[in-house]
C-alpha cells in the first residue's frame, strides 16, 4: 500500500557510460491529486546490458550464463498534509555472551503503527545491584516502516561483571521530542571461568582443611 513505483519515473532508460565515466540521471516524481497524506516508497534500480561480444565470450566460459551487476537507491517519499505518526517500543530483550566473548546483544522490538515511516533513536543504559552505572550505549537513529515492526540489535561490549543487573532502554520514537518510551529487563552475569576457578580454590581449600583436622589436633598449652 505504500509502494510508489507508479510514480518514479527517469528521464533515461538507457544509456552507455564509459570506463571511470560518471551520469547524473534526473529523477521525475509524480504526486496524484488524490495521494493521501503520508510515506511512500520505492527505489530506482540500474543494471548493466553486456555486449554481443561479452554474452558470445560469456556463452563459451560459463556455460551460457550471464551476469548482469545491478545497484540502485531508495526514494523516501512522504506527501505534504497530516500523517499518522503513532509508534510504540515493544520489547527488550538481552541475549547472553557467548563464551568466547563478552559482548552482550539487547534486543529492541519497536512497532510503527502510522503510515510515514519513523526514526527512533535512544539508549541502553546498564546499572548493577547498587544503582550505579556500569555502562552506557547509544541506540543509533534508524528506520522503522509503516505498519510494521522492527528488531534493533545494540551490542554491549561489557566489561567483567558478577553479579545482578539491569538494562533500561529508553527510545524516543521519532516524532515529537517529548515521546520517550522506556523499558527494563534484569539479568544475571555469572562468568563461568571465573566462578570455576572460584569453585574449584574453595574446593581445595576445604580438602586441606578436612585432610589436616583428620590428622592433627590442636592443644593449648
Amino acid at each position: 500500500p505504500y509502494s510508489f513505483k507508479d510514480n518514479v519515473v527517469p528521464t533515461v532508460n538507457a544509456f552507455s557510460l564509459e570506463a571511470n565515466a560518471n551520469l547524473t540521471i534526473p529523477i521525475k516524481i509524480n504526486v496524484p491529486a488524490n495521494a493521501q497524506p503520508g510515506g511512500f516508497y520505492t527505489s530506482v534500480l540500474v543494471s548493466n546490458q553486456p555486449s554481443v561480444d561479452e554474452e558470445s565470450q560469456s556463452s563459451v566460459t560459463k556455460g551460457g550464463t550471464k551476469v548482469i551487476s545491478r545497484i540502485g537507491t531508495l526514494f523516501f517519499i512522504r506527501v505534504n498534509g497530516v500523517a499518522q505518526e503513532s509508534g510504540i517500543l515493544e520489547d527488550l530483550r538481552i541475549s547472553s555472551p557467548t563464551k568466547d566473548s563478552s559482548s552482550y546483544m539487547f534486543n529492541i522490538l519497536f512497532k510503527n503503527d502510522g503510515n510515514v515511516h519513523l526514526v527512533p533513536y535512544g539508549w541502553v543504559t546498564i546499572t548493577d545491584v547498587f544503582g550505579k552505572m556500569v555502562g552506557k550505549v547509544p541506540v543509533d537513529a534508524y528506520f522503522a516502516m509503516p505498519k510494521s515492526v522492527r528488531y534493533r540489535v545494540v551490542q554491549w561490549n561489557a566489561p567483567f561483571l558478577f553479579g545482578k543487573y539491569e538494562a533500561t532502554v529508553q527510545l524516543n520514537r521519532g516524532y515529537g521530542s517529548d515521546l520517550v518510551d522506556s523499558k527494563t529487563v534484569t539479568f544475571w552475569a555469572i562468568p563461568v571461568k571465573e566462578t570455576s576457578m572460584i569453585v574449584l580454590g574453595l574446593l581445595v581449600l576445604y580438602m586441606l582443611y578436612r585432610f589436616f583436622s583428620m590428622r592433627f589436633k590442636l592443644v593449648s598449652r
